[in-house]
């Protein structure tokens, strides 16, 4: 009731219409077929020598229900748009929910309505023909809901489990698309695509625990609809007879029987709905109570309204007073201990220690990932806790040691620093970030496109770009987080210079790994275990000798060891250019090229599936053989039917009883073997369901990782794109290939 609620709860004015138009088209479908039923009855009463039965195909009972879909598309829109916010949901598992979800709320919800309308109305006018032959036959009804309900609760555990399995692969893949250039420089492809394979191995257990269940659901179907037929002649010759009922007509027991029969296919077209649609509520569950949970930093966000808003062109002053601080997941171990330190406005204070000792713990403070433990932080004179989150990340700029640039061009980049930047705005943060002229040499400027997380640049200029980022918002506050320290000599110069321009007229925290970037700091911290042990201007803090006097020489050692290298490399012909990469793009551009796309047919792709399949081919002639056999058992039912029916024209009563009793009894026959035939015929479609889709996801990774390097700096290559068509395109080939309509 939960999922159901909150799945409406998307929906808009037009949705609901449909909805209700939908429900409107069910009832009058329902109806229309019980109205047959009901005239097909009175027919049998005077023509009792001939039967036909007409079932509206599968095609038209979904045509006239087709408009009760809830806006699926929409739906998929509106989930992605607030869950992609998440982050400790896996983008491999958010492919495979939603389109799980709009499987299960799409024209599978229009079924399972229609089928709920037609059972109810099957019952109403089966006790309004004749009340005591339907009490008889009833019987089936009952069990087949209790079927019903044993299938949403066994398939809910087995899809949780197989949901699991497919999780553990989809991260597989999306860790290892990510790094592919590091998988690719030692050779790993091979490994990893067996690492892959043997994450998804897991879930063939539970596909065919999937597959056992259904086909008990279907093949215990059969039997009721099978022997409800045969009970349903039984009790009306028996009634009959007996004198217990001597009104009663093949007529009336026609349309008992088949209203009861009727309703038990129709719990037929339920099972496949009914399991796409509780598969729909497992994966929606968790990702609904993401949602609409508290946790959520947006939410909060938005809930500020009473908080004080920072309206400030001028730079600040910070004060960090007496703060503690200990990380969620580490209480018992203090990250900060007792610091206390005042950065006056437009000044530039570095922050230095040894790794581990608090300074980049500072930084997540002043952007509000974390509130303190103890003690308080000052903006302005006022605590922090007392701005909005959103307004105080909009006055601060930062620049991390790795950048993240985004899979887009360099303009949009930039252009994430702040909303509705206009392109004069952009070339300008461009040049305090001295990145306009290496952009300008680019093929295509500033339209030029990154690559995932900005491969295609190289350090110095990724760190230029997120730099402009930075700059563009024009903010109050600077924070620098080791900007500089995974660069080589000629990159941080470049970088050090828009760096220092970068600093004037604004507050600005660095934290600096070489100490040569920050001696004409206004005020240097230094921090180790994280409490603060120095602090002082440059000059002040050489001449005391202790630990940043002893940080700087053994800086000075490294650096003399390093620059020695750095000549014999120059001399072999290996000086690291940062501008010498600015041709990476151009030649980039020209390797790449598009793998050509051939369309196939589909009798090409299907031949290709049971290729595919070929090693299950035991398994597909089983299918095989149970399929005809099962198709066989329709026509064997309606002889009998019709046989059934025709022993009511024999004029001696013992006659009727001798020859119902005999085709009752063929058909009680047929419904065992029917049943067994299902329960095979599932279990191994959806064994080898699975192993197909396996084997299409593990072929289709172990190709995306044999591409050129090149192949992935296209834009629709991207690590979430290829994980979506991982999930997406191989569960779309199991939904056809494993639950095939009967």
């Amino acid at each position: 009731m939960f999922v159901l609620k909150h799945l409406l709860h998307f929906g808009d004015v037009r949705d609901y219409l449909m909805i209700l138009f939908g429900i409107f088209a069910a009832a009058v479908y329902a109806i229309g077929h019980l109205l047959f039923v009901r005239l097909f009855g009175e027919l049998v009463s005077l023509f009792v020598s001939r039967v036909s039965t007409v079932q509206c195909s599968e095609y038209d009972f979904i045509k006239q229900i087709s408009n009760s879909t809830l806006d699926n598309e929409k739906f998929h829109k509106d989930v992605n748009a607030k869950v992609i916010q998440l982050i400790d949901i896996s983008i491999n598992n958010l492919f495979e929910n939603i389109a799980t979800v709009q499987s299960g709320i799409g024209w599978t919800s229009s079924v399972t309505l229609s089928a709920i309308i037609f059972v109810i109305g099957s019952l109403i006018l089966a006790l309004f023909t004749d009340w005591k032959l339907t009490l008889i036959v009833i019987i089936g009804e009952p069990l087949s809901a209790g079927a019903a309900y044993m299938l949403s609760k066994l398939t809910a555990r087995t899809t949780i489990l197989e949901l699991e399995s497919y999780g553990s692969a989809g991260q597989v893949a999306q860790e290892v698309l990510a790094a592919f250039r590091t998988v690719t420089a030692f050779n790993a492809q091979h490994n990893e695509q067996n690492r892959y394979a043997s994450k998804l191995k897991y879930n063939t257990k539970y596909a065919l625990r999937k597959g056992l269940i259904y086909g008990c659901f279907v093949g215990v179907l059969m039997i009721f609809t099978y022997w409800t037929t045969a009970l349903g002649f039984l009790a009306g010759i028996w009634l009959k007879t007996t004198g217990k009922h001597p009104t009663l007509d093949i007529g009336q027991i026609v349309v008992v029987v088949t209203c009861m029969t009727e309703a038990l296919q129709f719990f037929g077209y339920l099972a496949p709905s009914l399991k796409a649609f509780f598969d729909a509520c497992n994966v929606a569950d968790p990702i609904i109570r993401y949602i609409e949970g508290t946790n959520i930093d947006h939410v909060e966000i938005s809930n500020e309204k009473s908080l004080k808003r920072l309206e400030v062109t001028q730079p600040v002053e910070i004060v960090f007073d007496d703060v503690s601080f200990s990380y969620p997941n580490r209480q018992q171990e203090f990250a900060l201990k007792n610091v206390s330190f005042q950065v006056k406005a437009g000044d530039t204070v570095a922050l230095v220690g040894s790794s581990g000792s608090g300074k980049s713990t500072c930084v997540q403070l002043l952007l509000r990932f974390y509130d303190t433990t103890k003690g308080r932080i000052n903006i302005n004179g006022h605590s922090i806790e007392d701005y909005e989150k959103e307004n105080l990340r909009q006055i601060i700029g930062l620049v991390s040691q790795e950048p993240i640039l985004f899979a887009t061009s360099i303009k949009e980049n930039i252009s994430h620093g702040k909303d509705n930047s206009t392109f004069d705005e952009i070339i300008e943060a461009a040049k305090q970030a001295n990145a306009h002229d290496f952009i300008m040499k680019l093929p295509h400027k500033y339209d030029t496109l990154v690559g995932e997380r900005g491969v295609q640049l190289s350090g110095g200029q990724r760190q230029r770009i997120a730099l402009a980022r930075a700059l563009i918002r024009q903010p109050s506050l600077l924070l620098l987080d080791e900007a500089t320290s995974a660069l080589d000599s000629s990159s941080e110069k470049l970088v050090q210079e828009a760096l220092d321009r970068a600093a004037q007229d604004r507050t600005t925290i660095i934290i600096a790994h070489r100490l040569s970037t920050i001696r004409y700091a206004d005020w240097i911290i230094v921090m180790k275990d994280g409490s603060i042990v120095e602090q002082g201007p440059h000059d002040d803090l050489m001449a005391m000798k202790q630990s940043y006097y002893e940080l700087v020489n053994q800086q000075q050692m490294n650096l003399t060891t390093s620059e020695t290298h750095e000549e014999v490399n120059q001399r072999i012909g290996n000086q690291a250019s940062t501008e010498s990469n600015d041709d990476i793009l151009t030649n980039t551009e020209e390797i790449v090229t598009k793998v050509p796309q051939n369309k196939s047919n589909s009798f090409y792709s299907l031949m290709k599936l049971f290729k595919l399949n070929a090693p299950e081919w035991p398994y597909l002639l089983i299918i095989c053989l149970t399929g005809i056999l099962c198709g066989g058992c329709y026509p064997a039912f309606a002889y009998s039917l019709a046989e059934t029916i025709n022993s009511f024209q024999e004029c001696s009563i013992s006659a009727q009883m001798n020859r119902v009793i005999v085709f009752t009894r063929i058909i009680f026959i047929l419904g065992i073997a029917s049943c067994i035939l299902r329960v095979i015929h599932y279990t191994c479609l959806g064994l080898v369901g699975t192993r197909l889709t396996n084997r299409i996801r593990t072929k289709a990774f172990g190709c995306m990782l044999r591409q050129e390097v090149g192949w992935y700096d296209q834009p629709e290559n991207n690590t979430g794109a290829l994980c979506g068509r991982l999930s997406t395109d191989a569960l779309a080939i199991q939904s056809r290939s494993t639950w095939p309509t009967d």
